[in-house]
């Protein structure tokens, strides 16, 4: 049997978990608007399997060069 305090947590992370997709959902139904500002697209990926949500910026670079 789980303790209170292993309980608390587990409802404190599902809690956290929810935040953050909703967070997610808020900001993508201003993707057009954040896309323009940034000048960009964005990648971004709900992942609803997953316990966060991530908007990715992909940038290519060359490693080697020094003055970039």
């Amino acid at each position: 049997m789980r303790s209170h305090e292993e309980r608390v947590a587990e409802t404190k992370r599902h809690i956290a978990a929810r935040q953050r997709k909703e967070l997610f959902k808020s900001i993508y139904v201003h993707k057009e608007d954040v896309e323009k500002i940034m000048g960009f697209a964005l990648d971004w990926r709900e992942l609803p399997e997953r316990k966060a949500s991530r908007i990715i910026i992909e940038k290519t670079a060359d490693l080697d060069d020094q003055a970039a």
